[in-house]
């Protein structure tokens, strides 16, 4: 049996142009080897680490030792307000393409301020954590045409599912591509929409879901499954 190395959506493009690294709090976990390679092949970098305090932000002097004045560090702390991040893109080289990683409120504010600079999407590259799990999650019967499936906190609907035998589809198992979206045929109350693939009309109307991160705010759900 042959087995490929681990494959990233998220990487560094293979060109040699100039790189814009964001990373926001856990997000350095994706962003730090990023700048530890483009300072390996003396690739144009300069990056910008948000966090809530210093204290608390993983690696920040690995980052600062390795990326020098190439790094700014911006932590709540001790600065005033969220880092303008329109003005940061528009002092890129045109030919930059931006790298960010951390929370959904950075990744779209980002992407939304390279929008109105006239960004090409492509330039804006980003990696988002799962959301499936919440400390307030609870326990949620799955029910389809034909079983009733048991999903425990810090599981997902897909994997107890898929654990269960029930067929499913699925792919970047992270609320993005969509391939998990199923029909809802009822449920009690709302759902908690994590994904990033559904639109807000859609969401609101709790007929569909993303069962590799989404719940449902009660305790059962009937898919149509």
């Amino acid at each position: 049996m042959l087995v490929s190395p681990a494959l990233s959506p998220f990487r560094l493009t293979a060109d040699d142009g100039p790189v814009l690294l964001i990373a926001g709090g856990i997000g350095i976990t994706a962003i730090l080897p990023m700048l530890r390679a483009c300072v390996m092949r003396r690739r144009e970098v300069r990056m910008l680490y948000i966090g809530r305090s210093r204290a608390a932000m993983a690696y920040v002097e690995d980052v600062e030792a390795l990326g020098g004045d190439a790094v700014t560090v911006h932590d709540a702390t001790s600065s005033r307000g969220r880092p303008d991040l329109e003005a940061l893109l528009a002092r890129q080289p045109a030919d930059t393409t931006a790298y960010v990683c951390g929370p959904p409120a950075l990744i779209e504010g980002t992407r939304q301020a390279a929008r109105r600079l006239g960004w090409p999407a492509a330039r804006v590259r980003h990696e988002v954590f799962n959301p499936a799990h919440k400390e307030e999650d609870q326990a949620v019967t799955v029910h389809t045409r034909g079983t009733s499936v048991h999903v425990s906190p810090g599981h997902t609907l897909l994997e107890a599912l898929e654990t269960a035998g029930v067929e499913t589809f699925s792919d970047c198992r992270r609320g993005e591509c969509g391939l998990c979206i199923t029909p809802v045929s009822n449920v009690d109350g709302d759902i908690d929409h994590r994904d990033r693939f559904l639109t807000a009309d859609q969401k609101h109307g709790n007929r569909q879901i993303a069962l590799c991160c989404s719940r449902p705010r009660s305790t059962s759900i009937e898919l149509d499954l």
